[in-house]
């Protein structure tokens, strides 16, 4: 399921990633040493965890317990800090990124390698980044308007 971000002073500023390509930049940032200080609920500010799996879009949805049963939680908000890391890192990134070279031979059929097929796009790093830049944003599924 698609990845909304918003930006959190003005909320019509906003970026939908998909699923892989929000999983893909994470792992990036990552690598390019990112320390995520994690995402909040609103009314927790006082224990904040250092926690990756806040922004994984399987932890915006609560467990199986009978109460929630799959509901949507909360936005999850990443904070100011945070997200002025996490673009750095994929600035780092975007710098260091180098394309996949192919031979005019190989555009006749596709390579199946998961771990050049799974990055994200030079697109969605800079946009990411650039979204980052304007400050603390909200993380939620995204939940379109017409039913499939």
């Amino acid at each position: 399921m698609p990845v909304l971000l918003h930006n959190q002073r003005n909320p019509q500023v906003t970026l939908i990633l998909t699923h892989s390509t929000w999983l893909g930049v994470l792992d990036l940032a990552v690598a390019y040493g990112w320390n995520s200080l994690g995402a909040v609920l609103p009314g927790h500010w006082v224990s904040i965890e250092s926690s990756l799996g806040d922004y994984l879009p399987g932890y915006l949805t609560e467990g199986d317990d009978e109460r929630s049963a799959g509901r949507p939680v909360t936005p999850r908000l990443v904070l100011l800090e945070d997200a002025l890391n996490l673009a750095d890192a994929l600035e780092a990134a975007f710098i260091d990124y180098e394309p996949r070279r192919l031979r005019a031979t190989t555009l006749l059929y596709a390579i199946e390698d998961p771990a050049v097929d799974l990055r994200p796009s030079i697109g969605a790093i800079k946009e990411t980044l650039e979204f980052c830049r304007q400050g603390a944003f909200w993380i939620e599924l995204y939940r379109s308007a017409y039913p499939v």
